[in-house]
């Protein structure tokens, strides 16, 4: 999959594509978005400074931030619940009859 942003400025370009690839779900799969959203960050490479040797020099690009998948972990809970159920309730809700 091939992703492209475009702006007025280096750094509007480098928002726009930081915020489509923070949009990205891929499952499964090892992808380097990680690293690109570490480099789309970075001062130096912002300001158009970065050289050849420039990831080699700054290896902390290269660890992948801190995810918070809320949208996954919702969705398990909900599988979860819907299939197991939930074991606060004893078992389905049945409607009374008078």
């Amino acid at each position: 999959m091939k992703v492209t942003a475009s702006g007025r400025t280096l750094s509007d370009a480098a928002d726009r594509l930081h915020r489509a690839l923070r949009e990205f779900r891929v499952r499964g799969l090892k992808t380097n978005i990680g690293f690109l959203l570490n480099l789309l960050k970075d001062e130096t490479f912002r300001q158009g400074a970065a050289t050849v040797n420039y990831i080699k020099d700054h290896p902390e690009l290269l660890e992948p931030p801190k995810w918070r998948d809320r949208g996954t972990k919702m969705l398990k809970y909900l599988a979860e619940v819907i299939v197991n159920g939930n074991p606060d309730i004893k078992g389905p809700i049945r409607p009374k009859r008078f």
